[in-house]
């Protein structure tokens, strides 16, 4: 893929991860698509401040010399102008800009070597928000006949830092309008899972008692593949593959919502339906793997963000540590389900389609608490090497502290029982997953529970993974790993 290198004035708003290979062993590095930012940047949008348009707007009609600066002369009576003017953008980001953005994006979704497993739409608007990438249109809009004094009043260097974060996030924000809460494929739950909490998941066959509602959303699923005279859930399980169906419970964050897929395979191809929960409304339908018909777009909710100006109008930053620079959006005062802070366990869980999932096995927490965060690194593992290698994974958006941390996670290595893997929290406590354990030629865990983490450490901030091959003669690669986390108030 022919990513972009240059100075990164990027958004970094979407969940990604980094390496030491790439980082230099430094852990304030972290990976956008190309390993290219700093994690104490990794938002340029926590860089931007609030600013007073009409002082700003006074230093510009008073601008002596043409050249609005605000390290400028010029600038001496706009002290809260500081040097960060893009809320004075008019409302839209120019076209040539955003023209030139998308462009990049779309030029990379042709490319070829570009892989959907790993890379969405939205982490390229990320990518494409850099300074190479406008440079040229930049270039034509200010020495056209009536360029913009918003954008070209100040140098590039300026509207680079201070005004494009604010136009990618206008495009991003844009995209979410109108993508998929679910994702593209059905396989997005799990490696996109954005504003989507999964909340449980079980498989049903013929010997479950269920509900009438139930069987015809089993009856109506099938029908998305080429089974549509199936007309009970006995001949639904009779036509699918081994005769079950994934039951998969959901919570749309974003808009508060709850749905139920379900999903089966028919001739080893992936198909089923997402109803709105409770009901025979469908949300989206699985066909061949991919989402189609989808009806439920990104809510104001659970949208990344920088700082609570970003959000919409009643929402707040929240779950934003320091070292990610990056939360998400979210209502303080929405009313919860009468069922939040109640008692909860595996033979009492919390209410269905209630939003709730039961932290720490014992209380109903709101579902927009636990948060799934992936990384695809795919990057080697250094033989016998006591450094090993770790990747990074951004943590955010969640309450304050962690009550359960599952992990998933995928290597490929010729011996891994030369292999150490631990997990440290954003407060540095150590939890080891995997010591050296004999057999086969890879790793592969799978919601594995790990525990060690205190109830009274921060979850919001860099979690590291590290690997670490204790014996020569043998190579491996990290390939994947993903942190389900829930989270409570301290």
């Amino acid at each position: 893929m022919k990513y972009i290198h240059s100075l990164c004035f990027c958004l970094m708003l979407l969940p990604m991860a980094c390496d030491d290979e790439t980082s230099s062993n430094n852990a304030n590095n972290v990976n956008n698509v190309n390993n290219v930012n700093n994690v104490n940047n990794v938002n340029n949008i926590n860089n931007i401040n609030n600013v007073n348009a009409e002082i700003c707007d006074d230093a510009l009609d008073n601008d002596a010399d043409g050249d609005f600066d605000c390290d400028d002369a010029d600038c001496s009576a706009a002290t809260n102008c500081v040097t960060n003017n893009v809320n004075n953008l008019p409302g839209t980001c120019p076209a040539g800009i955003t023209d030139a953005i998308l462009a990049c994006v779309e030029d990379q979704l042709a490319d070829p070597e570009f892989d959907s497993y790993r890379t969405t739409r939205q982490d390229l608007i990320e990518l494409c928000t850099d300074a190479e990438v406008v440079a040229a249109a930049w270039d034509v809009l200010c020495s056209g006949a009536e360029p913009p004094a918003d954008v070209c009043g100040v140098t590039f260097e300026q509207f680079a830092t201070d005004v494009l974060p604010g136009c990618g996030r206008e495009i991003l924000n844009a995209e979410l309008d109108q993508t998929c809460v679910f994702g593209d494929t059905y396989g997005d739950l799990w490696r996109h899972p954005g504003a989507v909490v999964i909340l449980g998941s079980r498989i049903l066959t013929t010997a479950d008692a269920l509900s009438s509602t139930v069987e015809q959303q089993v009856v109506e699923a099938v029908h998305a593949s080429s089974w549509t005279e199936v007309t009970t859930a006995e001949e639904a399980f009779a036509v699918v593959d081994g005769g079950e169906i994934n039951q998969i419970e959901l919570w749309d964050a974003s808009n508060r919502l709850a749905f139920t897929a379900y999903e089966y395979g028919a001739g080893d191809n992936s198909y089923g339906m997402i109803f709105a929960w409770g009901t025979t409304t469908g949300a989206a339908r699985i066909g061949d793997g991919d989402l189609y018909d989808c009806n439920v777009f990104w809510g104001a909710e659970r949208r990344p963000c920088g700082e609570t100006a970003h959000c919409a109008e009643g929402l707040n930053c929240s779950g934003n540590p320091e070292s990610v620079g990056r939360g998400t959006c979210l209502d303080p005062a929405a009313v919860e389900h009468p069922a939040n802070g109640t008692e909860c366990s595996d033979e009492m869980p919390c209410p269905a389609g209630a939003g709730l999932v039961c932290a720490g096995g014992i209380i109903c927490n709101p579902a927009w608490m636990r948060g799934r965060f992936v990384a695809t690194p795919a990057t080697a593992i250094p033989d016998n090497d006591g450094g090993g290698r770790s990747v990074f994974v951004p943590v955010y958006g969640l309450a304050t502290v962690s009550t359960d941390v599952l992990l998933d996670l995928f290597i490929i290595h010729s011996r891994p029982a030369d292999l150490i893997v631990t997990l440290v929290n954003p407060a540095g406590t150590e939890v080891v997953v995997f010591d050296r354990e004999p057999g086969g030629s890879e790793i592969y865990l799978r919601d594995q529970i790990l525990l060690g983490f205190p109830g009274d450490e921060s979850v919001n901030g860099l979690w590291e993974l590290r690997v670490v091959d204790t014996a020569a003669g043998s190579t491996g690669t990290l390939e994947s790993l993903a942190l389900t986390i829930t989270s409570r108030w301290d």
